[in-house]
């Protein structure tokens, strides 16, 4: 029975599937997916620590670390 556990987790990497296990729950999820929650959240815990450490409510600086600077207002992506 191990072996056949083995050959699934395996095959499940080599089609770029990660399996986890929460709170005796199995998810599969695609390792890209993941990848992209792993980056919403580092994103979200440097927005939240701005937030939280920040005496002024200019944040612009701050984000800008994670949302790249603000587009000028003649930009076409504005």
């Amino acid at each position: 029975m191990e072996n056949t556990e083995r050959k699934q987790e395996e095959m499940n990497v080599r089609e770029g599937l990660l399996e986890l296990c929460i709170d005796r729950d199995h998810i599969t999820i695609p390792v890209t997916r993941f990848e992209e929650l792993l980056k919403a959240e580092i994103s979200l815990d440097i927005v939240r620590n701005a937030y939280e450490t920040s005496e002024s409510y200019n944040l612009q600086d701050k984000l800008a670390l994670v949302f790249g600077p603000r587009p000028e207002k003649g930009d076409e992506n504005a």
